[in-house]
């Protein structure tokens, strides 16, 4: 029986997103395009959440932080939306001498020829103020980029988190092939999820191999019975 998951804010374990009265579509080369202000988001947890986490150093100013993410199968469009949280963690052991930084924008990578609808749950952290997408359907880089601009909103200070972030899309499938990052002074990039327009040939192949098991399987069934 499938769960219906209830995003824990704190967590990502679940989200509840109604929908918002209008609809931040983001299509390749978009900029400056204010996002959805969701209540909450149901559908099914799929995957996640999965916490990774980079850290770094650059003209003495620290960065540490972390993303929480998931993917969840959307109750009203059926299709699968990617769900984020950015932590700024630069409080938590930060070398001598140096300053622990913010971030002013997050970015993932790869969304290439997907419609996408964008937002971020109220109430839940720091709020982006605007979104981009980069290229256009066709060209070279296929619109792959999201950006999230906090900097008018004083950024991501450390101790803090971003609200929960929202990406709808009219995908089905995903790998953990794509990437996130965290941009100030610096930039952090850590694996992520992706949507996809089909499915891997490896998971063909398995839903394959499965589909000739069953047929095996029926096959000796029916010659036992008629033995």
């Amino acid at each position: 029986m499938q769960r219906r998951m209830i995003l824990a804010i704190a967590a990502l374990a679940g989200l509840v997103v109604a929908s918002p009265a209008r609809a931040a579509v983001l299509s390749p080369g978009d900029t400056n395009i204010s996002p959805d202000i969701y209540a909450a988001v149901t559908g099914t947890l799929v995957a996640g959440p999965v916490v990774v986490s980079a850290s770094g150093v650059t003209n003495g100013q620290y960065q540490n932080a972390s993303v929480t993410q998931s993917v969840i199968r959307d109750s009203s469009t059926g299709h699968l939306d990617f769900i984020y949280r950015v932590m700024n963690n630069s409080n938590v052991g930060t070398p001598a001498g140096d300053i622990a930084d913010i971030i002013e924008h997050f970015t993932v990578v790869s969304y290439n020829g997907s419609y996408t609808d964008v937002g971020y749950v109220s109430g839940t952290g720091v709020v982006p103020v605007t979104v981009d997408r980069s290229g256009n359907f066709g060209a070279s880089n296929n619109g792959r980029v999201i950006s999230y601009d906090f900097t008018g909103n004083g950024a991501i200070t450390a101790g803090n988190s971003s609200a929960v972030l929202v990406v709808k899309t009219q995908y089905d499938y995903f790998d953990f092939k794509g990437t996130a990052s965290i941009i100030d002074g610096q930039t952090l990039t850590v694996s992520g999820y992706e949507p996809l327009a089909t499915p891997e040939p490896s998971a063909m192949a398995l839903a394959g191999v499965g589909a000739l098991g069953l047929v095996g399987y029926a096959l000796r069934r029916r010659k036992a019975m008629g033995a």
